[in-house]
């Protein structure tokens, strides 16, 4: 299980990037033009503008709600519940949190396709509830990951493939269709979740919205699902080829909606 944290300023424009390179959430306003490459190629920006600080302490009391970002008919996947601690808490209700309460967030999320998934990436998006993803109202983002990449992922247009990291040790999983998997923060990675709240704290005070985005999985024979849309593993120059839900899904449609 991996974390990775940044933050977005506002709306730019890029000009060529891997599919992989997106988000689509806060009405397609997270778009950026400066990308680092890491793990599932979480966004991380060159901030130049100053963040603004609310004057709360990173552990203090607050008020956290949870939404859930864009769903369709043909995800592959779907959110099942959100936990804080050992306590369910309900989509797009404030509840009150103390402490290191993003240490205890879990993220449980059911496979309705017919595929085994092998790797899953969740992206929470921090805001104010005036919060608009402008440079005086930033938006911060982090990425919990579960599972190991396949092979593909790594070929680039030239044929050669981009170097291995530490992401190509993390632990296999092989979630078949119809059970679940859960995202939350483990052991070493608890350093980034104190990081992501004492961030979340200062862009947000004692009103934290959290946005869910199940952001991309990929499946053992090989396609990829990326925030709505599907691809299949191609050879080079065009490695990954975008495919329609029917392809996807042949005549299996999604499970359990």
């Amino acid at each position: 299980m991996a974390t990775t944290l940044c933050w977005d300023l506002g709306p730019c424009s890029t000009t060529e990037r891997h599919p992989m390179f997106t988000f689509r959430d806060l009405n397609k306003q997270l778009t950026v033009s400066s990308l680092g490459l890491s793990l599932f190629g979480l966004l991380t920006l060159n901030v130049a503008a100053q963040v603004p600080t609310q004057s709360v302490a990173d552990d203090g009391p607050a008020q956290v709600t949870f939404h859930l970002g864009f769903v369709s008919s043909n995800d592959p996947v779907k959110l099942i519940g959100v936990i804080l601690g050992d306590k369910e808490v309900p989509l797009d209700t404030p509840v009150s949190v103390s402490g290191q309460w993003l240490r205890t967030l879990s993220i449980v999320v059911q496979n309705v396709s017919p595929k085994p998934v092998i790797c899953g990436n969740v992206t929470l998006l921090y805001y104010s509830e005036t919060g608009n993803s402008t440079s005086k109202q930033p938006t911060l983002g982090s990425s919990i990951s579960s599972g190991r990449l396949p092979a593909h992922w790594y070929m680039q247009k030239d044929g050669t493939e981009r170097p291995h990291g530490t992401e190509a040790q993390e632990p296999e999983i092989n979630v078949l269709p119809g059970a679940s998997m859960t995202f939350m923060h483990r052991g070493i990675n608890y350093a980034a979740a104190d990081q992501s709240q004492a961030a979340a704290y200062k862009l947000a005070g004692h009103s934290i919205q959290i946005k869910i985005i199940l952001d991309q999985f990929y499946f053992g024979d090989g396609d990829w699902w990326l925030e709505g849309t599907f691809y299949s593993p191609a050879d080079p120059p065009t490695v990954w080829k975008k495919m329609t839900p029917a392809e996807f899904f042949g005549s299996t449609p999604p499970a359990n909606r």
